[in-house]
Order: C-alpha cells, then structure tokens, then sequence
C-alpha cells in the first residue's frame, strides 16, 4: 500500500425515498490520475471514478442517459459538466422536483482549498456554490482526496467521535449532502493490493451491500457512511497516517435517503451471502487476482451484489484462512456457507508467499531411533523436543534431543551404557500441497555423549564431545490447521574422538566419522 498524497474528492448526491428511487437520477463521476506540478501521478483514481458510476447505474438506479463519465479532464471542462448537467435538469421543467437527485462524484489530487485537475484548479467554494444552484432537489457531494475535509470544514487529524447520522426530517427530500475522504490536513491513500484507494474501495463494497446492516436489501446514506469510515480507519491503521472520513449535511423532507437496492441489476450480477461474522477478501478469478471486496462482517452477515464471474474468497482467522472458489452467475444467489472450503494454516500461507503474519511459530515433539555408531551398539531410542520458526521461503527449528543405547564389549564381559545430550539447529524447504507438506534441509548438532560401564573389573567413566550433520527429509500431515503429524528421518554423521581399545586395554584414540541413519515421528502445534 502506498500514500497516493492526494487522492480523491468524491461527490454524489443521492437517492430517494423508502419505497420508491427517485425517479429523476442524475450523475456526474470525474477522475484524474494528474495534479499540479510537483505532485505524483495516481493509479486508480479514475478507475475509482467508472466503478463508482456502474455501481451506481447497476444498483442505484442512475439511468445511462443521465450519467457523466469525466475522466482526465482539466477544471474548465469539470465546471461546464456540472453546469450543463444542471441545465439538464432545469430543461425538465419541473422546478425543483421533489424527487430528483444529482450525484457528483470526483477522485484525484486536492489540498485543503480546492481539486487539482491536471494543472488547474477548481476551489471547494466555487463547487459548492454551484452544487447550491442546482435545480435538482438533493445533491450529494462526495470528495476522495488529501485534505479534502477542507470542504466540510473540518479541521485537523485527530481521531473523530463515531458520526451519528440522524435524519429526523427525512426524504422526500430537499437539501445538500457532503462526504469527504479525509479531515482537512490529512492524507488518503491508495492500495496496490486493492487497486483503489481505501475510501472509494470501502464505499463502493458499502454500495454493492456490505453495509446493508439490516438486511433490508437496501444501502443508506447512514448505512454507507458508517461503514466507510470505520472500514477507511482501519485500513489506513497500516499506513503511517490515520484517515478519517468526515460528512455535513442539510435535507430536508420526509423518507430515508437510499443510495442502492440489491436487488437491481439482476441481468448481469449475482448475490454473494456471507451468514458468518468475520473478515473477508474476494478476489476475481484467482488468488492472485485483484481484490474485488475487503469486506468485515458484522453477527447479522452480509449480502454482496457482485458481477457475475468466478472468484476466490479467504475468511481470515487469528490461526488459519479458510478459501473458497466459486461461479457466480448472473440473478444468481449463493450461500457462502453452503460452497466447499479449505482450510489453510498460516505456517502454510507464509511459506507459499501469502499470508499477513512475517512468522509463524511453533512447537514439537517426536520420539524415534538411531542407528549404530559404535561396533556392538544396538539401535538406539531417541527423544526430540523442538520449537520451530517458519518464514516465507525456509522454516528453522531449534531441538534438544536424548538417546541411550547398551553396548555389549567384544573384547571381553563387559557391557555399557551410551548416552547422547544433543542441541541441534535445522532448515528445511516445504513443498504444500492441499494437506500435505513434504521437505528437503539439513540438520547441524552438538552433542556432549557418555559411556558408563557395567564389568568385573574397573573401568573409567567417559564422555565427549561430538558434532553432527546430515540431511533432513520429511513430511506434515495436517490433522486439524494448527495441529500436524510429523515425520521425518535422513543419513548422519557424528565427529568425535574414539577410544582404540586392545586385549581389553586403551592404548589411544583417533577421530572417527561413522555413517548412519535417524527416523523420528510425532505431533506439531502451530500458534
């Protein structure tokens, strides 16, 4: 994600009254990605502007014939688009009608006085006087940009109280609306990931029926506002700036001022009901698509209006995703709940590349064997207790390790006790599949080992220092997402200094590197 500087001034005027849209819509949705001199180019800001204005033809009811698409156009030409469209509404001649809205909406470059389109101008009063001479009964202004709170002034960057919206005087209606992106002073930001910016991401999900908090198939002002600003402060929380979303009013009249109906547009989209709170990502197509809807799901659930397509959504959890595919067709309805999932564990997203967490940690133990490193050992138990650290592209793990064999002398009646106290360190390379993860790595250690023996005569106490390395192959079975079957196993060889023993006797020592094997299994746990 990446600060835009300046993004976006929004600025629609809606809609209609509680059981019938208006009939008389008029929209105008301008965008530029260019600013004055010195400012960086935009991405999104005039993509913003054309999702905004099919959603609001698509579920607003916003007929094509009254609908101003404004893109990279200079100041001059933005001015004369809103006046020709008040000229328009005037020509209906039916004076102020008490159902007709007009909807301006713009993204690009601002500052606190005014829009920057390309290398002109155009200050908020001037928008604001014009909008106030508009024939049509209700404006609403929307501004996405830096320090666009200019316009409804408000001012600073400090957190706001929740905005309670409470039209006591409803619709039927009368009156202008204003929404902005920012407080006045603050930044706002477009997302790479979203391929938008927050507040024109979260608004149009609000639109499509994210913020249908009723579940009454229709998208209010209150409702759309609410659900903006909390969804634009928690997605500019990981960014260096906070942005606030601010809102003025003055309608006046009886009615609820609705912005979309879901159940519009039943030609060319389909319904997505999600029943179960949570937060959401749908993304088109695949998982490497862009992000259609970042969307937090309230106990009362949520219906999203969507084109139809194919799309992959993740639920988020504190321990794992669960991911979905699914075909959405058009005057289509699908239960979220009711379409297959899988469900994948953090350790496993991060090391595909995914995931929001930098590392995963975890913990593990497994009991196993060792083959023989002394002439006459048996093969030898064994007892790991380990924890273990996954990155995106290597997983680490740091294990302490017991093992005790007996040893039958071939020189004569004596028998020993072998034990072994290691501390090892190891790095493997997952390879996932959809419950499976199989590894390639190595495996360094230390170990101190000790020789006890049991004779008729006398014999010494012995110990020494060894130091181990081998591969490492294994494999993870996934029981439940944060509980995993373990096993794994490789060649090994230890270094160490051997006793040369004749008639029964030490006569000396040399360094010795014997060959072996190890096998392990047991249960993992991921947190």
């Amino acid at each position: 994600m990446r600060n835009a500087y300046c993004s976006f001034l929004l600025i629609t005027w809606l809609i209609a009254s509680s059981d019938a849209l208006a009939t008389d819509l008029y929209m105008v949705s301008a965008g530029n990605n260019l600013g004055l001199a010195g400012e960086p180019a935009l991405r999104y800001a005039e993509k913003d502007a054309t999702e905004i204005a099919a959603i609001m033809q698509r579920l607003g009811g916003v007929p094509a014939q009254n609908t101003v698409l404004a893109l990279g156009e200079d100041s001059t030409t933005f001015r004369k688009v809103i006046l020709d469209m008040n000229a328009r509404i005037r020509a209906t001649k039916k004076a102020v009608a008490l159902d007709s809205v007009l909807i301006v909406y713009f993204s690009g470059h601002a500052d606190a006085s005014g829009l920057h389109l390309g290398d002109t101008s155009l200050v908020f009063d001037e928008i604001k006087t014009i909008l106030a001479g508009s024939p049509a009964a209700v404006r609403l202004l929307i501004v996405d940009s830096c320090r666009s709170g200019g316009v409804t002034r408000v001012k600073g960057a400090t957190e706001a109280a929740e905005f309670e919206i409470k039209l006591h005087n409803r619709l039927s209606a009368e009156g202008l609306a204003i929404i902005t992106s920012s407080a006045a002073g603050e930044d706002s930001y477009e997302s790479e990931q979203l391929r938008a910016s927050f507040f024109s991401h979260h608004l149009a999900n609000a639109l499509r029926g994210a913020a249908d908090s009723d579940r009454d198939g229709r998208v209010t002002l209150d409702e759309a506002y609410r659900y903006t600003y909390q969804q634009t402060l928690s997605s500019s929380g990981r960014t260096l700036k906070l942005q606030h979303p601010t809102y003025q009013y003055d309608i006046k009249g009886k009615g609820e001022l609705i912005l979309t109906r879901l159940a519009n547009d039943k030609n060319r989209s389909g319904r997505l009901v999600i029943a179960e709170s949570g937060f959401y990502l749908v993304i088109e197509d695949d998982e490497n698509g862009p992000v259609t809807a970042e969307v937090s799901v309230g106990p009362e659930g949520t219906s999203l209006v969507l084109p139809a397509g194919n799309y992959f959504i993740q639920k988020r959890s504190q321990t794992h995703y669960l991911e979905y595919e699914l075909e959405l067709k058009s005057g289509q309805e699908v239960e979220l709940s009711k379409v297959s999932h899988e469900t994948v564990e953090y350790a496993r997203l991060l090391r595909k590349g995914g995931g929001n967490r930098k590392v995963v940690n975890g913990v593990y133990v497994l009991g196993g064997a060792r083959g023989a490193m002394l002439s006459g050992q048996s093969v030898s138990p064994h007892l790991v207790l380990g924890t273990s650290l996954d990155l995106s592209w290597l997983s680490f793990g740091l294990r302490i390790r017991f093992s005790r064999a007996n040893i039958e002398s071939p020189d004569g009646p004596t028998s020993m006790i072998h034990s072994e106290y290691g501390i090892g360190l190891t790095a493997q390379r997952f390879i996932d599949f959809e419950r499976v993860s199989f590894s390639l790595g190595i495996m360094l250690e230390v170990a101190y080992q000790t020789q006890e023996f049991s004779t008729s005569g006398q014999a010494p106490y012995r110990y020494t220092w060894s130091f181990g390395f081998g591969g490492l192959v294994g494999m993870e079975i996934e029981i439940i997402p944060e509980l995993t079957l373990l096993i794994e196993g490789g060649p090994l060889t230890n270094v160490f200094r051997r006793s040369i023993v004749v008639a029964g006797a030490e006569v000396g020592s040399k360094t010795a590197s014997p060959f072996t094997w190890w096998a392990a299994g047991g249960l993992g746990w991921r947190f």
